[in-house]
């Protein structure tokens, strides 16, 4: 009896152990750390997607909430959980790429302590104007911005967060003479922009679909890379600044850095077949989000390429970090 137990606890150790073959993965519920609050938007991506990926795999996919301090409790309870292949960290753009650059002591390095799996989805940003703003499109706006014949403030979402820098990013690469300021909910920049106190405002697409269908504000342009989905008419930032990159939120799945490449691959290639579902697409632009597969080394550069991007735009804002 003691060398079965002991053959049987060398076979679960190899079977777990990082370099181990995923044909046999998962053998036990898999966990999903999210840096966000439980009925937020990043909460029903995790849990649209980790239903379908719980199918393939007939397992549970769990995710756990763990809101707060700028992604880093989520982050800390990631890197404290089991390294047994089976716990991930669903990670958005601002917990990766900026929480590092502004605070002291993050306790977290992205380097040492993750494995970029899986770029789950995009989200892009929109810049909107008061209906009665006196510009129609995006070039009709920058180009009122620099005339210097009224003075132009831009609301965006957060401080620091993708909004605020993807309108800092803006001012600086269109040379506008414009104030940015940043709100602490989509509610308040949508007020100052209603109200008047902000001529513009960027934001996420899913915050503002109600006030626009109610006619008080227009959107401009979107930091999208294309012409999205059911709005054929809304240009791109590129088109009105040549050679701008696509500004986007974002939603990486990561596995601890002891991750092994086969449980990395064979992660990636169901993230991958499960956003090729319509209906799961199709929710996921109903929350602003469009999906984005890559393989897991196009992931790796596009986390690295996104940081180093956010990153320049934070050392133009010569942060002091908290």
């Amino acid at each position: 009896m003691k060398v079965l137990a002991h053959l049987a606890a060398a076979a679960a150790a190899l079977l777990l152990s990082p370099g181990a073959c995923a044909d046999g993965w998962p053998v036990k519920p898999v966990r999903v750390v999210l840096p966000a609050a439980a009925g937020s938007a990043p909460d029903v991506i995790a849990r649209l997607l980790g239903e379908r990926l719980g199918q393939l795999w007939k397992q549970p996919v769990i995710v756990e909430n763990k809101p707060g301090a700028s992604g880093v409790i989520g982050i800390s309870a990631f890197k404290q959980a089991p390294a047994d292949q089976h716990g991930f960290l669903l990670a958005q753009a601002a917990v990766i790429a900026v929480t590092p650059r502004t605070l002291a002591n993050p306790r977290f390095d992205v380097d040492a302590d993750m494995t970029p799996i899986a770029l789950v989805a995009l989200s892009p940003m929109m810049i909107l104007a008061r209906q009665d703003f006196g510009a129609n499109t995006l070039a009709e706006a920058f180009a009122l911005a620099r005339s210097g014949r009224q003075p132009i403030t831009v609301a965006a979402t957060g401080q620091y967060s993708i909004p605020h820098l993807s309108a800092e990013y803006i001012r600086k690469a269109a040379g506008l003479d414009v104030n940015i300021v940043s709100f602490g909910s989509t509610g308040g920049a949508l007020n100052a922009l209603v109200n008047g106190d902000a001529q513009l405002m960027v934001d996420g697409i899913p915050g503002v679909g109600a006030m626009r269908q109610s006619g008080r504000i227009k959107a401009l342009a979107t930091t999208a890379s294309e012409r999205l989905p059911g709005e054929p008419g809304l240009p791109t930032l590129a088109e009105t600044l040549p050679g701008s990159p696509e500004l986007s939120g974002w939603f990486v799945l990561f596995g601890r850095k002891n991750a092994s490449a086969e449980v990395v691959e064979r992660v990636n290639r169901d993230v991958r077949q499960v956003l090729q579902d319509p209906r799961l697409a199709a929710r996921f632009v109903e929350l602003g989000v469009f999906p984005r597969a890559l393989t897991p080394a196009e992931t790796a550069r596009f986390v690295a390429d996104e940081r180093q991007r956010w990153g320049r735009v934070l050392d133009g804002l010569k942060i002091e970090a908290r």
